[in-house]
């Protein structure tokens, strides 16, 4: 979850975020192989992204469109008090469709 540092924060209804680093499987999983990433801590976060694989080749992904608003609203309203600059997470590891509105955007 990204944040704006040291400033509180807006989710714009216009701004989306996609995160690249569940894109491509080979790539990613690749990763855990590389001694460097494994020797400055970064295990531990490759296997949660290994395990995030087959949560979303197992789900019924739900419609986007339905999703954001509710999404943001409680990203804002959810914040840890340790970090309230930082979006919640969202619980459940919900997966979602991707809008064709995007389809070639990228």
């Amino acid at each position: 979850m990204h944040r704006i540092k040291g400033r509180n924060f807006h989710i714009d209804p216009n701004l989306f975020l996609f995160h690249f680093g569940m894109v491509d499987y080979q790539l990613a999983t690749g990763k855990t192989a590389d001694g460097d990433r494994l020797t400055t801590g970064w295990s531990g976060h490759l296997s949660r992204r290994e395990k995030l694989f087959k949560i979303i080749a197992e789900s019924d992904p739900i419609d986007g469109d339905d999703y954001f608003a509710d999404a943001r609203k409680y990203q804002t309203r959810h914040r840890p008090v340790y970090a309230w600059n930082k979006p919640a997470m969202i619980p459940k590891n919900p997966v979602v469709r991707i809008p064709s509105r995007f389809s070639g955007l990228v």
